[in-house]
């Protein structure tokens, strides 16, 4: 798993830098189910950022829980390196209320489709 998380980290690595774009993402496209989740849109803050992103833009991958993940091996692998900058939390309002959401804090740039496929693989292992 190290080799793993290692290459994840580095490809998440890219969309980290030293301000933060100026932009947002709501988007329904990626179709993804397994026996945990069913993705239902990935979203992104469009939060300044200025000269640091610790005030940067949070990712949302919005989910449908079926049963829980929390345990899996490679979720909490991943919550390890990122300790406070990944987080799974409920969705407290507008359309997805009551829904959960893979939270990344402290991102630069907008999430794309083959990033969240490759975080979702390395969670679930397929």
């Amino acid at each position: 798993m190290s080799l793993e998380i290692f290459t994840l980290t580095n490809e998440i690595r890219k969309f980290k830098n030293n301000t933060t774009e100026q932009s947002w993402r709501k988007a329904d496209a990626l179709s993804y189910s397994n026996d945990y989740i069913a993705v239902l849109r990935i979203d992104s803050s469009n939060r300044a950022g200025g000269k640091s992103i610790k005030r940067g833009k949070m990712w949302s991958i919005i989910v449908d829980i079926k049963k829980s993940f929390e345990e899996l091996p490679h979720w909490t692998a991943l919550r390890a390196y990122y300790m406070d900058d990944l987080k799974l939390t409920p969705v407290e309002r507008g359309e997805l209320k009551g829904k959960y959401g893979i939270r990344f804090y402290n991102m630069s740039k907008d999430p794309t489709e083959e990033i969240v496929l490759k975080i979702l693989k390395f969670i679930f292992g397929n």
